[in-house]
Order: C-alpha cells, then sequence, then structure tokens
C-alpha cells in the first residue's frame, strides 16, 4: 500500500510530497498472547472484574494450584534456609547469599513481586543492609 499526502497550504509554492509504503503483517496465531478471561477486542473487558476473573479460573483449578506452587515453594525454601541458619547462628554469614536468593526468587516470579521487592529496596527501617543492596539492583528493572 502506499499513501501521498502533500501540504494542506495550497497557496504555498514548495510543495513536499512524502511518499510512505507500508504492508499488513498477521501476526501468527501461535505468537499471540493469551490475554487469559479478557479479549483485546472489546475494550470493556480490561476493566478490573473480579467476577470474570473468578468464573476464568475456577474452570482452571490445575492452573491456579501450579501457580500457587511456583509462589510458594521457593519462599517456603528461603524461609527454611533462613530458619536454619539461624539455628546454627551463621545467618550473619549467609546473609549476602540468602539476599541474592531472594532477589532471584523475586525476578522469576514476575513484575508484581518485582515491585515489592522494588518497594522493599526503600525501607532501610524494615530490610537488613545486605537484603538493602540486593534488592536495590531491582529497581533497574
Amino acid at each position: 500500500m502506499t499513501q501521498t499526502t502533500s501540504p494542506q497550504n495550497p497557496l504555498n509554492k514548495e510543495e513536499t510530497i512524502i511518499d510512505v509504503q507500508s504492508e499488513i503483517v498477521a501476526s501468527p496465531k501461535q505468537h499471540q498472547e493469551n490475554l487469559g478471561p479478557i479479549t483485546d477486542i472489546s475494550p470493556e473487558d480490561w476493566e478490573y472484574n473480579p467476577d470474570t476473573i473468578i468464573k476464568y479460573y475456577r474452570g482452571k483449578p490445575f492452573q491456579v494450584l501450579a501457580r500457587l506452587i511456583n509462589i510458594s515453594f521457593p519462599f517456603a525454601s528461603f524461609m527454611l534456609t533462613n530458619w536454619w541458619h539461624s539455628l546454627w547462628g551463621t545467618s550473619k554469614k549467609h546473609q549476602k547469599k540468602q539476599a541474592e536468593k531472594l532477589r532471584k526468587i523475586l525476578t522469576k516470579l514476575g513484575p508484581a513481586y518485582i515491585k515489592i521487592g522494588q518497594a522493599l529496596s526503600t525501607r532501610p527501617d524494615l530490610v537488613s543492609p545486605a537484603y538493602l543492596e540486593e534488592l536495590t539492583s531491582l529497581q533497574d528493572q
């Protein structure tokens, strides 16, 4: 498709003609994002509607369970390791390593968890310096 335009002012002696060539490219179906309970066709669907979300995920119990496991196990492992180090009195020695592990967990879980890490990185009253330093690296993401 070619489109040619010229200035709107007919009194202007100098005319600039711009020739733009473009073609329509279809996105293959396997590369389209699954938007879950919403469609990209209807703008009304983009509004937050808890009933629609509940209805959508009620039919996908295994997907919900898998996400729950993907969230719970890394945090449980992290907390168990922290408890183990505090039990043996080695928590200060392993604090830097645990801070890296927390950053990796938050990064792997996605944007909402990265945002939580970013918020924690601004709270030196809640987070120890080793964790603060590691969580500050999430500010770049």
